[in-house]
């Protein structure tokens, strides 16, 4: 979004106002980064800790990577915004700005991922080729940090600071800007939701088909591996369902800001200006959830927590 181009359309909001709004703004991130910062280290350390790490816990360890540089990497802004504190500089159109962008992707595509990934375990025939290997889930990985990276170079590449110091972008044409914001609506919108869908929709429809058998002298009984399989995968998707579920109630008031922003007339971007002051908000706080999430839904991850935050409470006393 053209800061410029905000300026402009909010011409009727007062000074006093704008920075009223850019303060509260701020203590939300504030907020909402002590909290990530918290409930990530736990996440990173309970994973890292674990002898044996297998694909799911790759993902997480790489979702909180992503959640935790977002809100960082949004924080100066933040600042600048709610104090006025300096105009923004190069450094910060070409460098800072856009990693927000990128680490919002790059958390958007592991958890699609992630739900791509729990749909080939739970519907592959054989769980053994369904399952990744390690260099194989390491390089999936590096793969979606690179394609974060494509979807924000366009921006670093024609990043300029205006004679009243707001990041703008120095396009060779309306058509390139134009190409460029389908290309981001499709990376981090469309595309997305459709592999999403798709995914759930599929474990849906296998589950309601293939019930387990009560046989006890079947591997699916209660007592044998493949009931064990079934209920951890049943687990995991729900785990990464709630994960997808609160990223897109979060995100959705900014997206859709973001998108009447760019396609709507003067009227409609007036109101997305003004929306994205609360959505704002709500986007950022995304990324304090997962934690709990991991709590509430996996034992192991309720038992880790518990154990390290009874040493730091030791430390302290």
């Amino acid at each position: 979004m053209n800061n410029s181009t905000v300026s402009k359309l909010t011409e009727p909001v007062t000074q006093a106002t704008q920075e009223m709004t850019g303060k509260v703004q701020l203590a939300f991130l504030v907020f909402t980064l002590v909290v990530t910062t918290i409930g990530d280290s736990l996440v990173m350390t309970v994973v890292l800790r674990k002898r044996e790490r297998n694909i799911n816990d790759r993902f997480i360890l790489n979702l909180a990577i992503a959640d935790e540089l977002f809100v960082a990497f949004s924080l100066p802004g933040a600042v600048v915004k709610a104090f006025g504190l300096a105009l923004y500089s190069q450094f910060f159109c070409s460098f800072v700005r856009p990693q927000v962008t990128m680490y919002f992707n790059l958390g958007l595509f592991t958890i699609t991922s992630m739900a791509l990934y729990r749909t080939k375990v739970m519907l592959c025939n054989n769980p053994h080729q369904a399952k990744l290997r390690a260099t194989h889930a390491n390089i999936w990985i590096g793969l979606l940090w690179l394609l974060a990276f494509i979807t924000a170079l366009p921006a670093i590449i024609v990043a300029t600071v205006t004679r009243t110091g707001q990041c703008s972008g120095n396009w060779k044409s309306k058509a390139h800007k134009d190409a460029y914001i389908i290309f981001l609506l499709i990376a981090k919108c469309l595309l997305p939701l459709v592999l999403i869908t798709v995914s759930y929709s599929r474990i849906g429809i296998f589950l309601s088909k293939n019930r387990i058998p009560v046989d006890e002298t079947s591997s699916t009984s209660r007592g044998g591996v493949g009931y064990r399989n079934r209920v951890e995968n049943i687990k995991v998707a729900k785990t990464v369902a709630a994960i997808v579920l609160m990223f897109a109630l979060c995100t959705a008031p900014f997206q859709t800001a973001w998108i009447m922003l760019q396609f709507g007339d003067r009227e409609t971007r007036i109101r997305a200006v003004f929306a994205f002051r609360v959505a704002v908000i709500f986007q950022n706080l995304h990324t304090c959830f997962n934690p709990f999430i991991y709590a509430i839904s996996r034992r192991y991850f309720r038992q880790e927590y518990i154990k390290y935050l009874s040493r730091y409470r030791d430390c302290f006393n």
